[in-house]
């Protein structure tokens, strides 16, 4: 700091409630955006609503997660497995039976669309060791038009495929109430607390 005072101090200013208010005003601009939108965009959606979905989702889970020793893969499973089990009692059965579908979410959201604006994650990161057993294709249908977490059996390369369709609103909704979740438990737990403070002054 340019004051001298050493970092360790600065760490009791930091104020949770100021912060979480602060990322309630960026979801709030996320739900303004899609309110102002004609009926048929709304509808159609933008490609755009799910990149920043997939920033905002990398944010909550770290504030979820202490960070040592844990891959930005593992504390994104950690949040669904811990604030959103429903998506993981979601289970495909074609082409393989799994219950994977935060992998996917992960694969898709953060690492196709946030690092490549593409719905399939560049060569190396399919073909690396912890990413590797979860890559398909085909297995998310991102839309605007409800029906949240419904497969859908198509046919895809010749086989048939189960897809998951995730509704832009209702996981804007979940994520809300996940980020809601944590900063409660951080008000009333010190150790949870700490990973808030934390992660915002990294």
């Amino acid at each position: 700091p340019s004051n001298g005072e050493p970092r360790r101090k600065l760490r009791k200013k930091v104020d949770i409630n100021k912060y979480q208010e602060w990322l309630n005003e960026r979801i709030m601009e996320l739900r303004t955006a899609q309110s102002i939108k004609t009926p048929e965009d709304r509808l159609n959606g933008s490609i755009w609503d799910f990149v920043i979905l997939g920033c905002l989702i990398e944010v909550v889970s770290k504030l979820n997660s202490e960070r040592t020793g844990n891959s930005t893969f593992q504390v994104v499973r950690k949040l669904f497995d811990e604030r959103l089990p429903k998506y993981r009692n979601i289970k495909y059965e074609k082409p393989v039976s799994a219950n994977d579908l935060p992998e996917q979410l992960y694969m898709v959201l953060r690492c196709g669309l946030v690092h490549g604006l593409s719905l399939r994650p560049d060569e190396k990161v399919r073909n690396s060791g912890q990413y590797k057993p979860y890559w398909r294709e085909n297995t998310l249908t991102l839309w605007h038009r409800g029906n949240h977490l419904h497969i859908n059996r198509t046919i895809f390369n010749g086989q048939e495929w189960d897809r998951v369709n995730i509704d832009y609103d209702s996981l804007l909704e979940d994520i809300q109430k996940a980020l809601d979740d944590i900063f409660e438990d951080g008000r009333k737990n010190n150790a949870k607390g700490k990973i808030i403070t934390d992660f915002i002054m990294e």
